[in-house]
């Protein structure tokens, strides 16, 4: 609620600033309440009819509104306004191949290869193999795989066995039986980082909906402004002491409970080895005076009461009842 307080407030200020808007709009969007986005974002394109990024979102509001031919339109709408676009030529291959008909896969392969004539692009090309294979294109299946031959040599073995299965499929008299190849092939490439960097490129992550807009399109952005370098300072590298590890490859503190202070370790690709922890000193605690220690080792003496009270001859009366007796005497009046 905080998010969509503040941007409601950055409209009200500045109503003029088209990314207020369309963030706004990708905020409700997020929130499942697309029509309030929609309205958002259309007037983010009456105030920036020339951004491709809020035709982007303006696409997407579309498509969750379960309006294909105006989520196209948007799409379209953002690659005539900038070619370069892979995210909207990617999306627009898949709402376009979800409208169904020959006519309309016929299309979205095309604008998988366009996108591909454009930049090179592995997400893309297994996408644009499996079009193929799905319309049973065999030229273009094969122009499809033919560049994965370079790429597969750095494959694990299991993409590489996925890769043989592809290509002996395509290869063969029914293209179309090369679809469950592909979609194989990508699920072991999942874990490759080069199919993760060529997928992040061309989609938007599954558990974020858009992309927000970072600077403004009217208003101007602040330019940053770093503090003057340092020159002077320098770093040391100092041993650890207890940590033997030549060989290692990362040095860091871990936690080992959450709490206290952090131990060090050094890992390499067989072991992880930990510094020996300082040990806490115990502080002795001093007492006000020093022989009050042995003071309470030895026992008690019992001070005897003295009198204050004095015979006529200036001596005190020995023994503590007959003090007492002389005190009670003189209390009642008595010499």
């Amino acid at each position: 609620m905080l998010a969509r307080e503040k941007l409601e407030r950055v409209t009200a200020l500045v109503p003029e600033e088209p990314a207020g808007w369309a963030d706004l709009g990708l905020l409700l969007m997020r929130q499942q309440e697309v029509d309030q986005a929609a309205q958002k974002l259309a007037r983010a394109a009456e105030l920036a009819p020339k951004n491709a990024a809020i035709q982007r979102l303006l696409a997407l509001a579309e498509s969750r509104r379960g309006k294909l031919p105006e989520a196209i339109a948007h799409l379209k709408r953002a690659l005539a306004l900038d070619p370069g676009d892979l995210k909207a030529a990617f999306v627009l291959a898949q709402e376009t191949e979800r409208q169904g008909g020959a006519e309309n896969e016929a299309e979205a392969q095309h604008v998988l290869e366009t996108l591909l004539a454009r930049s090179e692009n592995l997400a893309a090309r297994l996408d644009y193999a499996r079009l193929a294979a799905k319309r049973g294109d065999a030229a273009s299946l094969q122009k499809a795989i033919g560049p994965l031959a370079g790429a597969a040599a750095s494959w694990p073995p299991p993409g590489q066995e996925q890769w043989k299965a592809l290509r002996e499929a395509a290869g063969g008299g029914n293209p179309r039986a090369a679809g469950p190849r592909v979609a194989f092939l990508k699920n072991v490439l999942v874990r490759v980082p080069e199919y993760r960097r060529s997928l992040a490129a061309v989609s938007t992550p599954r558990d974020e909906v858009g992309e927000p807009l970072v600077r403004f399109l009217t208003l101007p952005s602040p330019e940053p402004r770093p503090a003057v370098p340092d020159e002077a300072l320098q770093f040391a590298t100092l041993p650890i002491a207890g940590l033997e590890a030549p060989g290692a490859a990362w040095v860091g503190p871990v936690w080992l409970n959450g709490e206290g202070r952090p131990a060090v370790a050094a890992a390499d690709r067989q072991d992880v080895r930990f510094a020996p922890r300082p040990r806490r000193r115990r502080r002795r605690r001093r007492h006000r005076h020093q022989g009050r220690r042995e003071s309470r080792s030895r026992p008690r003496r019992r001070r005897r009461r003295r009198s204050r009270l004095r015979l006529p001859d200036g001596s005190r009366p020995r023994g503590r009842r007959r003090a007492l007796a002389l005190e009670a005497g003189r209390g009642r009046g008595l010499p």
